[in-house]
């Protein structure tokens, strides 16, 4: 409310974020559905608040951020969320190391079996991996726009600690998440291209000494990497994928008794609903079937309205030649990849999420509306 008194008495110009955002109709399609399976919740009180924090992180969360992306803080916005992905990541490191396990006392989960994997103060391997997908791909966009010096060292150092601690997470998802956002920027950026090729070569020559360097009794880099790689696939092969196909399929069965209205917003996995009162034995891992399940078919066709149209913004901003800033590459990217990884999370209404949606919507709405200083960093502007 402060926020809105504020643009309407002294920031009139950005008003129009409040009336302009384009998630307004999808989410008031959302919102028609979600109220219907009120009708089907084990606990309305639990839905009301699931329903409200959904329809708050696509209309006014999304427009704060856009208001400060036009207040020209895209680039602060963009530092803070990698600095906090850089602590998860030192975390992770940490208890790599140490063997100790600061992230589960950081995240009050002492005692919870990770399977050797690690969540730092997430509180699970695949949220680990999620969070770190994004901001990993906003500090190489960071990376790549600082000059050479500390900011150069600082921006690649969180990168490569962020990408290790993805591969720490175990998380298979956060694998195709990251290669997904890497390879976009890498086929679109002559920047990222230039960047890491010139690095590529001494990032070779390292591990071929760490390979020369390794006992011929201990297992190299190259066994250790892969090893791990192939054990967190076939964990999926073999445990992961059939347990979540069971769940999918009992989720389809109460989709076709009722696909209208779906079972309530309180039978989502992050309600904190008990057990008792849930109809599935565990979590769809899926966004789309899982609103559809939840919300009922409007909710879903919202929902559905709302990742066309970031999927066309975000082609658009990585394809389009035409004063295109990295920055907004870099966002456009991670949302892709948070697209393809929403195909195997829960990641309903989660802030880091619509965190990197609404950076990269406040990029694209605002370099549409001519609004330069929003989309042109500091790096930038100095290059």
């Amino acid at each position: 409310m402060l926020a809105f008194l504020e643009t309407l008495s002294v920031d009139r110009m950005n008003l129009v974020c409040w009336t302009r955002n384009k998630l307004l109709l999808p989410a008031g399609v959302i919102f028609v559905g979600a109220v219907l399976s009120i009708i089907r919740s084990q606990n309305i009180e639990v839905a009301l608040i699931e329903i409200i924090q959904q329809i708050y992180v696509l209309t006014l969360f999304v427009s704060l951020i856009w208001i400060m992306v036009r207040r020209g803080h895209a680039e602060q916005i963009a530092s803070a969320f990698i600095i906090s992905g850089t602590f998860a990541a030192i975390v992770v490191l940490v208890d790599y190391s140490t063997g100790s396990e600061l992230g589960q006392i950081l995240s009050a989960t002492q005692g919870l079996n990770l399977w050797g994997r690690y969540a730092g103060p997430l509180r699970h391997p695949n949220k680990l991996g999620y969070y770190l997908v994004l901001t990993a791909t906003l500090a190489l966009v960071k990376w790549i726009l600082a000059e050479k010096g500390r900011y150069s060292l600082i921006f690649g150092f969180s990168f490569g600690l962020q990408i290790f601690a993805i591969y720490l997470s175990g998380s298979v998802t956060a694998y195709f998440g990251i290669v997904l956002s890497l390879f976009a920027l890498i086929l679109t950026s002559k920047q990222v291209r230039k960047k890491l090729s010139g690095y590529s070569m001494l990032l070779l020559l390292l591990l071929v000494v760490i390979q020369l360097a390794s006992l011929n009794n201990h297992p190299s880099w190259m066994e250790i990497f892969t090893t791990g790689v192939l054990q967190n696939i076939e964990r999926v092969q073999n445990y992961t994928a059939d347990a979540r196909l069971v769940i999918f399929q009992l989720a389809f069965t109460n989709i076709i008794r009722n696909p209208l209205i779906g079972v309530g917003f309180d039978q989502f996995s992050t309600s904190g609903l008990d057990s008792m009162f849930r109809y599935l034995p565990g979590t769809v891992h899926n966004i789309f079937l899982l609103m559809l399940y939840c919300g009922g078919l409007l909710a879903f066709l919202g929902l559905l309205g709302v990742y066309i149209y970031l999927a066309v913004k975000a082609f658009q901003s990585l394809i389009y030649k035409k004063n295109k800033s990295l920055l907004l590459m870099g966002s456009a990217a991670s949302v892709l990849s948070l697209m393809l990884m929403d195909q195997f999370h829960d990641a309903i209404y989660q802030r880091e999420k619509w965190l990197a949606i609404g950076l990269f919507l406040g990029l694209a709405w605002s370099f549409s509306g001519g609004n330069v200083l929003a989309i042109t960093t500091s790096s930038e502007a100095k290059g």
